[in-house]
Protein backbone atom coordinates (compact mmCIF):
# COMPACT_ATOMS: atom_id res chain seq x y z
CA UNK A 1 0.00 0.00 0.00
CA UNK A 2 1.11 3.28 -0.84
CA UNK A 3 0.65 5.91 1.69
CA UNK A 4 1.92 9.44 2.32
CA UNK A 5 2.62 10.77 6.06
CA UNK A 6 0.42 13.45 7.18
CA UNK A 7 1.72 16.74 7.82
CA UNK A 8 4.79 16.59 7.43
CA UNK A 9 7.19 16.77 4.42
CA UNK A 10 10.03 14.73 4.27
CA UNK A 11 13.09 14.38 1.54
CA UNK A 12 12.83 13.60 -1.48
CA UNK A 13 15.12 10.52 -2.41
CA UNK A 14 17.20 11.98 -4.47
CA UNK A 15 17.28 14.97 -1.90
CA UNK A 16 20.04 15.53 0.63
CA UNK A 17 19.08 13.41 3.44
CA UNK A 18 16.46 11.71 1.30
CA UNK A 19 18.32 8.67 1.49
CA UNK A 20 18.77 8.57 5.50
CA UNK A 21 14.94 10.04 6.06
CA UNK A 22 13.98 6.40 4.13
CA UNK A 23 16.22 4.41 6.02
CA UNK A 24 14.94 5.90 9.32
CA UNK A 25 11.53 5.55 8.46
CA UNK A 26 12.28 1.95 7.01
CA UNK A 27 13.73 0.78 10.27
CA UNK A 28 11.01 1.98 12.49
CA UNK A 29 8.20 0.44 11.03
CA UNK A 30 9.45 -2.54 8.63
CA UNK A 31 8.23 -6.24 9.34
CA UNK A 32 5.91 -4.65 12.50
CA UNK A 33 2.19 -4.22 12.67
CA UNK A 34 1.47 -0.86 12.43
CA UNK A 35 -2.22 1.02 12.19
CA UNK A 36 -2.62 4.14 10.13
CA UNK A 37 -5.17 6.58 10.07
CA UNK A 38 -6.78 7.77 7.43
CA UNK A 39 -7.06 11.30 6.76
CA UNK A 40 -7.68 11.60 3.31
CA UNK A 41 -5.79 10.95 0.03
CA UNK A 42 -3.83 13.20 -2.22
CA UNK A 43 -3.51 13.87 -6.22
CA UNK A 44 -1.51 10.98 -6.97
CA UNK A 45 -4.38 9.01 -5.23
CA UNK A 46 -1.72 7.77 -2.70
CA UNK A 47 -3.65 7.34 1.27
CA UNK A 48 -2.83 9.92 3.47
CA UNK A 49 -2.47 9.42 6.67
CA UNK A 50 -1.31 9.08 10.54
CA UNK A 51 1.07 6.31 10.87
CA UNK A 52 1.26 4.82 14.62
CA UNK A 53 3.32 1.80 15.76
CA UNK A 54 1.57 0.49 19.20
CA UNK A 55 0.98 3.68 20.84
CA UNK A 56 3.87 5.76 18.79
CA UNK A 57 2.87 8.57 16.32
CA UNK A 58 5.72 7.58 13.72
CA UNK A 59 4.97 11.08 11.41
CA UNK A 60 5.67 12.98 14.89
CA UNK A 61 8.83 11.04 15.48
CA UNK A 62 10.01 11.42 11.88
CA UNK A 63 9.75 15.24 12.45
CA UNK A 64 11.46 15.16 16.04
CA UNK A 65 14.77 13.35 15.01
CA UNK A 66 15.43 15.59 12.37
CA UNK A 67 14.02 13.47 9.31
CA UNK A 68 11.01 15.41 8.02
CA UNK A 69 9.87 19.17 8.03
CA UNK A 70 6.22 19.95 9.58
CA UNK A 71 4.44 20.11 6.38
CA UNK A 72 3.24 23.88 5.83
CA UNK A 73 0.00 23.50 5.54
CA UNK A 74 -0.50 21.73 9.56
CA UNK A 75 -2.62 23.21 11.31
CA UNK A 76 -1.13 20.61 14.15
CA UNK A 77 1.23 23.34 16.16
CA UNK A 78 2.47 20.67 18.23
CA UNK A 79 4.39 19.25 14.87
CA UNK A 80 6.12 22.71 13.87
CA UNK A 81 7.39 22.78 18.16
CA UNK A 82 8.52 18.96 17.05
CA UNK A 83 10.21 20.57 14.17
CA UNK A 84 11.43 24.04 16.17
CA UNK A 85 13.12 21.67 18.80
CA UNK A 86 14.65 19.48 16.71
CA UNK A 87 16.63 22.33 14.74
CA UNK A 88 17.62 23.61 18.12
CA UNK A 89 19.00 20.58 19.15
CA UNK A 90 20.99 20.00 15.87
CA UNK A 91 19.66 16.67 14.61
CA UNK A 92 19.02 14.35 11.79
CA UNK A 93 18.77 16.86 8.78
CA UNK A 94 19.10 20.16 10.84
CA UNK A 95 22.87 18.65 11.83
CA UNK A 96 23.84 19.30 7.79
CA UNK A 97 25.24 22.94 6.48
CA UNK A 98 21.45 24.90 5.36
CA UNK A 99 19.31 22.37 4.87
CA UNK A 100 16.45 22.78 1.87
CA UNK A 101 13.02 22.14 2.90
CA UNK A 102 11.33 19.39 0.42
CA UNK A 103 9.06 22.08 -1.12
CA UNK A 104 11.39 24.68 -1.88
CA UNK A 105 13.59 22.30 -3.37
CA UNK A 106 11.24 20.71 -5.76
CA UNK A 107 10.84 24.27 -6.98
CA UNK A 108 14.41 24.00 -8.41
CA UNK A 109 14.33 21.15 -9.93
CA UNK A 110 15.87 20.86 -13.44
CA UNK A 111 13.85 21.30 -16.69
CA UNK A 112 14.58 17.27 -17.31
CA UNK A 113 13.23 15.86 -13.57
CA UNK A 114 10.26 18.43 -14.12
CA UNK A 115 9.08 16.53 -17.54
CA UNK A 116 9.39 13.29 -16.12
CA UNK A 117 7.67 14.07 -13.10
CA UNK A 118 4.51 15.06 -15.44
CA UNK A 119 5.01 12.14 -17.48
CA UNK A 120 3.68 10.57 -14.04
CA UNK A 121 0.89 12.74 -13.57
CA UNK A 122 -2.89 11.16 -14.65
CA UNK A 123 -5.46 12.73 -16.20
CA UNK A 124 -7.92 10.46 -13.41
CA UNK A 125 -6.91 13.53 -10.99
CA UNK A 126 -8.83 16.27 -11.23
CA UNK A 127 -6.71 19.16 -8.72
CA UNK A 128 -7.38 22.59 -8.28
CA UNK A 129 -5.02 25.49 -8.19
CA UNK A 130 -4.45 26.03 -5.11
CA UNK A 131 -2.98 22.18 -4.85
CA UNK A 132 -0.42 22.58 -7.80
CA UNK A 133 3.21 22.89 -7.42
CA UNK A 134 4.07 24.82 -10.50
CA UNK A 135 2.49 26.61 -13.84
CA UNK A 136 4.38 23.46 -15.80
CA UNK A 137 1.63 21.32 -13.96
CA UNK A 138 -1.19 23.31 -14.15
CA UNK A 139 -0.55 23.47 -18.08
CA UNK A 140 0.19 19.78 -18.67
CA UNK A 141 -3.59 19.48 -16.83
CA UNK A 142 -5.40 22.02 -19.49
CA UNK A 143 -3.50 20.68 -21.99
CA UNK A 144 -2.87 17.12 -21.88
CA UNK A 145 -6.42 16.20 -19.89
CA UNK A 146 -7.84 18.87 -21.02
CA UNK A 147 -9.30 19.90 -17.53
CA UNK A 148 -10.67 23.21 -19.09
CA UNK A 149 -12.18 24.19 -15.54
CA UNK A 150 -8.32 25.10 -14.29
CA UNK A 151 -9.07 27.90 -17.22
CA UNK A 152 -11.96 30.22 -15.51
CA UNK A 153 -11.82 32.84 -17.82
CA UNK A 154 -11.31 30.32 -21.05
CA UNK A 155 -7.84 32.11 -22.16
CA UNK A 156 -6.05 29.29 -22.54
CA UNK A 157 -3.38 29.84 -19.66
CA UNK A 158 -4.74 27.81 -16.53
CA UNK A 159 -4.22 28.89 -12.83
CA UNK A 160 -4.03 32.82 -13.42
CA UNK A 161 -2.31 33.57 -10.17
CA UNK A 162 0.42 30.64 -10.61
CA UNK A 163 1.03 31.27 -14.25
CA UNK A 164 1.22 34.68 -14.23
CA UNK A 165 3.18 36.29 -16.87
CA UNK A 166 2.93 32.82 -18.97
CA UNK A 167 3.51 32.76 -22.55
CA UNK A 168 1.05 29.66 -24.03
CA UNK A 169 3.94 27.48 -25.41
CA UNK A 170 3.66 24.46 -27.80
CA UNK A 171 1.65 21.30 -25.30
CA UNK A 172 4.13 19.18 -23.30
CA UNK A 173 5.31 16.02 -23.96
CA UNK A 174 2.96 13.49 -23.01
Amino acid sequence: MRVRLGEIDAPERNQRWGKEATEALIAKVLQREVRLLVTGADRYGRIVGTLYLEDRNVNAEMVAEGHAWASTYTKNESMRDLERKAKADNVGLWSTDEPVSPSAWRGVVSKEELKEELRELSCQQRPLCKEMRSCDEAVWYLQVCKYTALDRDQDGIPCEGLCKGWNKPDAPAQ
